[in-house]
């Protein structure tokens, strides 16, 4: 909070600092007046700067020490609209429970090998995700550090930017730190790599897996510190556990129709088709001879689901234009 004296001065502190201080003086002077404007209270917060969480506010507030930003929306006198920058949540909190925020500039003079940081940003391609705890490696540059993932997922390291993190809390590394029981099972799907596979088989040691992998057939062992469970969204598209995006089809693909926009199909919903021609952003199913001359017969990619890739077909032979 801002603090205007009647000299004029501008003092800044917490409201924890702001009772010490009154009981220091013999006056002690409760928050929740001072929140309500019985004393000189100058709010200049603006719309984009950063605080953070000292006291929570009911329910509805964000953890003490979270980093917040004020976003537009409903502002009065005593409280106004913020979200939490990993986030994105948002809340309306009264000032008193926030405080300026200054982030601290890291570099490879105050950054030290064995520390843990938050990612908060991705503009060095680092393979992290933002809210990533990572702890610090040996390797200290003048821009960048080298640092390894912290959590439940197979271990990795990577450089990056001094600028993409900030020290992580003391309950942030408690959490990421904490271990963590994974069980793998003989038909789960997972991921190494950026490889999709799913477990055959497992041995006797309970930590090594055989796995064959979507996208080439292939078939190798994993230690189970080298995969983490693939997510639901992942696994509910074959496209992306075989390396393609989400959406995208291909010529000898053999697919099933969800819905019926095109006039040549309609009515055959359910019925498997093979891709043999793509219009813009439209496929075209293959005419099995059941349907009328010039009729349509193009979808959307989202009226399709992938059965069968042309990759993991041997009966396809791609036609020369």
């Amino acid at each position: 909070m801002i603090i205007k004296q009647k000299d004029g001065t501008v003092l800044e502190m917490t409201p924890e600092e702001f009772a010490e201080l009154g009981g220091v003086l013999g006056a002690p002077v409760k928050v929740d007046a001072l929140a309500k404007g019985s004393s000189e209270v100058a709010t200049v917060f603006k719309v984009g700067e950063l605080f953070e969480v000292v006291c929570e506010f009911g329910y509805t507030s964000f953890a003490i020490g979270t980093i917040v930003r004020m976003v537009e929306g409903y502002k009065d006198s005593y409280s106004s609209n913020f979200e939490d920058v990993l986030t994105g949540k948002k809340r309306h909190l009264p000032y008193y429970t926030i405080k300026r925020h200054t982030p601290e500039v890291l570099s490879k003079a105050n950054v030290e090998e064995g520390e843990y940081f938050v990612v908060t940003d991705t503009t060095s391609g680092h393979m992290f995700k933002i809210g990533d705890v990572i702890k610090s490696l040996n390797a200290l540059n003048d821009d960048c550090f080298s640092a390894e993932r912290i959590g439940n997922s197979y271990w990795w390291w990577a450089y990056i930017l001094y600028t993409n993190v900030r020290r992580a809390t003391a309950e942030e590394i408690a959490e990421a730190t904490k271990l963590k029981e994974v069980k793998f099972e003989v038909g789960d799907v997972v991921e190494s790599g950026g490889l999709f596979a799913k477990i055959f088989d497992d041995f006797d040691s309970g930590d090594e897996y055989h796995v064959g992998f979507f996208k080439n057939g292939c078939f190798s062992y994993l230690d189970e510190s080298d995969m983490r469970h693939a997510t639901d969204e992942e696994k509910s598209h074959l496209q992306t556990l075989i390396g393609r995006e989400k959406d995208e089809y291909k010529i000898g693909d053999l697919v099933e129709l969800l819905g019926g926009s095109c006039s040549g199909y309609s009515g055959r919903k359910g019925y498997i088709f093979e891709i043999d021609g793509t219009s813009g952003t439209r496929m075209h199913l293959k005419d099995n001879g059941n349907k009328p001359i010039n009729m349509d017969t193009s979808v959307r990619p989202e009226e399709l689901k992938l059965i069968t890739p042309v990759e993991w077909r041997h009966d396809f032979v791609e036609k020369c234009n």
